[in-house]
């Protein structure tokens, strides 16, 4: 054999090593090799519907004290955080204005009650008409109703406790001037509390007073307890467009305390099938997902209900079994050949 000859046997025998190196079918076209995509198995999943929001426990009872009068407050007996009693005094405000007001109510009151005494006594001899008799018990009446009056704007002036509970905030220091209605302190009942959370408008109306939900508090070491839907908002927040709903805890939760943040989640008994939205596509026929079926890519078309807590609920399209693509989708088209990931 020559070496023109042997040439030609080697690239001739080279050639079908190559092409089956490369993965060259015998027509010479280059094999596909199935693209690795993660699937997920859809399944028909109980509580779809549960709605969870974000809520804040605060004070089932709150009340911002201040005096009715202008003054220097000369006595601030609370700090943040007392407890106190109903009827326990909280500050005392010394007002010059309502001090004088009583002086001269209690020195009117005075003045009549000596006139309607010396009266009393020449009336029965007939010497006073009785018109007479009837202005001075009317004095007499005006005065004592002014000297009332001006007593109980002194008490006024020492704001008490209206019930029992723990002192919040304090607006104020001892020694300064009041104004007329000045915030002094914030007083919290916290022997009951609830949750507070905002509603958009959209869900308003899907939820009833008496529904149940599960509460959680990640301050408590993530502790679950049920509460119940007890008032719902009738006045929109014009900034947010949403409604604030107060639910009551079913049971006394220890530790549990204003301003605590919670994740509630109404119950729902309802079931279908829950797809990741990142699955979902778009195309000028609609929303669609990539399932795959016995190793091929096909495309099916959903309809999609809502949102439920771990992604969208699908309404038609696929069933119970079917696989969808959840990751590597963007690599794939109709009829290829896949290879599932876990």
């Amino acid at each position: 054999m020559n070496r023109r000859s042997f040439g030609l046997f080697a690239v001739s025998a080279l050639v079908p090593v190559l092409v089956s190196g490369c993965g060259l079918r015998k027509d010479g076209n280059k094999v596909q090799e199935p693209v690795p995509v993660r699937v997920v198995t859809v399944e028909e999943t109980e509580g779809v519907g549960a709605r969870s929001y974000v809520g804040t426990v605060a004070p089932s009872k709150s009340a911002v004290l201040s005096c009715s009068y202008s003054g220097t407050l000369v006595r601030l007996a609370v700090s943040e955080g007392d407890f106190v009693r109903k009827g326990d005094t909280v500050a005392v405000i010394e007002s010059q204005s309502v001090k004088s007001m009583r002086d001269m109510a209690h020195a009117t009151l005075r003045q009549a009650e000596d006139g309607y005494e010396r009266l009393t006594q020449v009336h029965g001899s007939g010497s006073v008409a009785d018109v007479k008799m009837v202005e001075i018990e009317t004095q007499l009446s005006k005065a004592r109703a002014s000297a009332e009056a001006a007593d109980k704007a002194l008490e006024d002036c020492t704001v008490k406790a209206p019930f029992d509970g723990v002192i919040g905030d304090v607006f104020v220091e001892q020694g300064v001037d009041l104004s007329v209605m000045e915030p002094v302190v914030r007083i919290l009942d916290i022997s009951s509390v609830k949750v507070e959370i905002s509603v958009p408008e959209n869900e308003f109306s899907a939820m009833d007073k008496g529904d149940r939900a599960s509460v959680n508090v990640p301050a408590l070491d993530g502790r679950t307890f049920g509460a119940v839907l007890r008032t719902k908002g009738l006045v929109a927040s014009p900034v947010s467009h949403s409604y604030r709903f107060d639910l009551e805890p079913a049971e006394r939760v220890p530790g549990l305390m204003p301003g605590m943040v919670c994740k509630v989640v109404f119950d729902d008994s309802s079931s279908g099938m829950v797809i990741p939205a990142s699955a979902v596509r778009t195309d000028m026929d609609g929303r669609y997902v990539w399932a795959v079926r016995d190793g091929k890519v096909r495309k099916a078309y959903v309809t999609i209900g809502g949102f439920s807590g771990e992604g969208v609920i699908v309404e038609s399209g696929l069933a119970a079994g079917d696989k969808v693509i959840v990751e590597g989708g963007q690599k794939v088209s109709g009829g290829m050949s896949v290879k599932e990931m876990e």
